[in-house]
């Protein structure tokens, strides 16, 4: 694919400072390092710090920034040879999710099944570093995880990195256009993990986007191509942030009215991901032309 894009037109390097909306409708990025550049529109897939969404949203707008999610986790990897032995090739060498209370413990095979991926969950009510990453202490690892069985416990004991990645998330926008502006991926919606949807959001969001622009032949009709979307997407991708949260907060035996009742985590776990699993993104693409058409007719 990066064979196909013409030389000269990726620019590396850059760290975008602010974009400016020009009279004649277009969009005028200035980057860190004082350059310029003036274009048609700006799609702004830059992450869940996103500069686009604050200049779509305005600075000020409660959810132009990504806020703690009141969870963390602990990244580590075990030889499988090691896990085996504690654990049995069976729960090793397959998935497994590990509830708790306020935390959850989820491994995975990886790197041809050589290695045993640990990623474990904790809570926290705020998160006052300025870095979202930190160090801690294989002290404070092993009490975040000490009324867990002894398997999970047995797992922490072997993890060596006691670094913290503090999970952020966005509060819903209000939109994710403005002009000739547009925000997708994380810069639009980025949400904790638990749903693993993501990056298939973004995927979602670059198909569907792809798939409209396949249909505008004037830089005039940018903008209703940009509000199809918003259309077809700001629903969906919104509520995987939100059941992605609901989802950290069962997992964690924290969810109002399941709590600790397994029986009922159970019954929500067979359908919680259906939803996201089964959408018709054809139809999405379809309802999307047929939004952008109506209005691109409208101006003429």
């Amino acid at each position: 694919m990066v064979k196909l894009i013409p030389k000269g037109v990726a620019k590396f390097d850059k760290r975008l400072q602010d974009i400016e909306e020009l009279p004649d409708g277009n969009v005028k990025l200035k980057f860190v390092d004082g350059t310029e550049a003036v274009h048609s529109a700006v799609v702004g897939c830059d992450g869940v710090k996103s500069r686009t969404r604050k200049a779509v949203l305005g600075e000020n707008d409660l959810s132009a920034n990504a806020v703690f999610s009141g969870k963390y986790v602990y990244r580590g990897l075990i030889p499988m040879d090691k896990a085996s032995a504690l654990l049995g090739d069976e729960m090793a060498r397959n998935s497994q999710m590990y509830f708790g209370y306020h935390g959850h413990v989820l491994t995975f095979p990886i790197q041809h099944g050589d290695v045993m991926n640990v990623v474990a969950f904790a809570s926290k009510d705020e998160w006052k570093d300025p870095n979202w990453v930190v160090g801690t202490t294989k002290e404070d690892l092993t009490k975040d995880f000490e009324g867990f069985s002894k398997h999970v416990r047995g797992i922490i004991s072997m993890m060596e990195d006691t670094d913290i990645w503090a999970l952020f998330h966005h509060l819903p926008a209000r939109t994710y256009t403005r002009g000739n502006m547009l925000v997708i991926g994380d810069a639009a919606h980025a949400t904790t993990p638990n749903h693993g949807s993501g990056a298939a959001m973004a995927i979602e969001d670059a198909y569907v986007l792809s798939s409209l622009l396949a249909e505008v032949h004037h830089a005039s009709d940018l903008k209703a191509a940009f509000q199809a979307f918003e259309k077809v997407r700001l629903y969906r991708t919104q509520k995987v942030v939100a059941t992605s949260h609901e989802a950290g907060q069962l997992y964690d035996l924290e969810l109002p009215g399941y709590e600790d009742d397994v029986e009922k985590i159970a019954e929500n776990l067979q359908k919680r991901m259906r939803w996201i699993w089964e959408e018709d993104l054809e139809q999405e693409v379809t309802d999307a032309k047929t939004f952008f058409h109506a209005a691109a007719k409208q101006k003429y």
